[in-house]
């Protein structure tokens, strides 16, 4: 997948087996991003949905891998920061987050297509 299109995501509401894709379509604001754990992994509020799936959900990037936070090389880590943050800007900058074509990753988060509207450049 291009990094230069918008940023996208994969998402679902209810349990489901890993390979099972739903064409959900979920909108949020960025007031709904809780926080953002790394380049790839954000946790959000869905207000649509019950609070036992749409709470507090993880939701994993589908299509991007940043550095991971707990990694022990110096470099590694600033890279892992830095991809933090610039999806903590695209997230912050988007008038909402349109969450589609949703699946459960084998950690149980929820792996979606998101486009940031208006769609903003990931590079």
């Amino acid at each position: 997948m291009n990094r230069a299109i918008a940023i996208c995501f994969m998402l679902v509401g209810h349990v489901a087996a890993a390979d099972k894709i739903y064409h959900a379509s979920v909108s949020v604001t960025p007031s709904n991003v809780r926080s953002v754990y790394d380049g790839d992994t954000f946790s959000i509020d869905i207000p649509s949905w019950p609070d036992v799936a749409g709470k507090g959900i993880s939701v994993r990037v589908y299509g991007i891998d940043t550095p991971e936070r707990n990694d022990q090389r110096p470099a590694v880590k600033a890279l892992a920061a830095s991809a933090r943050e610039h999806t903590v800007s695209r997230l912050r900058s988007a008038k909402s987050i349109e969450l589609l074509d949703v699946r459960r990753d084998k950690y149980f988060r929820l792996l979606a297509v998101v486009v940031i509207v208006p769609p903003v450049p990931m590079v």
